[in-house]
């Protein structure tokens, strides 16, 4: 058993993953908004947040804990570029703040296959993204879904 802390957990990966990581009976702890507390699956903890504050991400932490970066643009798409650096690359600056010091012992990074080629901005939003968290230190898996 183990404590995992979700960002993006409201989502279509994050709800299936939070109740997946519940019936393997971790404990889970899940960022969210307010208008999102609904949608966390129960029996995870809820912090209420938002995944682009470091203070919040920070709060959602737990000593030890994996976390679990699943924020992103829904239905990316070239037209969104803007929308990935203002959520997907904010949320992930956030995360790497509020992991500096402390005692995540790992953090698991849904990213992008790079080899998209129509998906330019996606791809460099997402590869800061994997740059940033690799620099704090903390041990990471980058997960690049085709």
């Amino acid at each position: 058993m183990a404590d995992v802390t979700i960002t993006g957990g409201t989502g279509y990966v994050g709800r299936a993953l939070i109740g997946r990581l519940i019936a393997d009976r971790h404990a889970v702890t899940a960022l969210a908004r307010a208008a999102s507390r609904a949608r966390v699956p129960a029996g995870a903890r809820i912090v209420e947040g938002s995944a682009l504050r470091a203070a919040d991400v920070a709060a959602s932490l737990t000593d030890g804990c994996t976390l679990v970066l699943l924020v992103g643009t829904p239905h990316p798409n070239p037209g969104k570029a803007r929308e990935f650096g203002e959520v997907d690359l904010e949320s992930v600056k956030a995360a790497a703040s509020a992991i500096r010091g402390s005692t995540v012992r790992h953090v698991i990074y849904l990213s992008v296959a790079h080899p998209a080629p129509i998906m330019h901005a996606y791809i460099a939003v997402r590869s800061e993204g994997e740059r940033l968290l690799a620099d704090t230190g903390v041990p990471l898996t980058v997960l690049r879904p085709w």
